[in-house]
């Protein structure tokens, strides 16, 4: 039986969906622009990259963070199999 779908939070919509007009407005932007204001565009995914970055490290952490190490005080059971083969 296939797991129930989740639903997209809304953050997320808001990200992606800020993300692609960004995309078609400094498109826009470059293919129209003649003087040196065309490379702000190029300024803009570099901002908008180092800030995704920074999002993906800060979550990566608070998961380390929780990260719980395994119980060093339960005694591992040892088994040894051996086939001929």
């Amino acid at each position: 039986m296939p797991a129930p779908s989740r639903r997209t939070p809304w953050p997320s919509l808001l990200i992606h969906g800020g993300a692609a007009l960004l995309f078609v407005v400094l498109l826009a932007r470059a293919v129209r622009a003649d003087d040196v204001f065309a490379w702000s565009a190029g300024l803009a995914y570099v901002s908008y990259d180092t800030v995704l970055i920074a999002l993906v490290f800060r979550q990566t952490l608070a998961l380390l963070r929780s990260a719980e190490p395994p119980p060093a005080a339960l005694p591992r059971p040892t088994l040894g199999v051996l086939v001929a083969a």
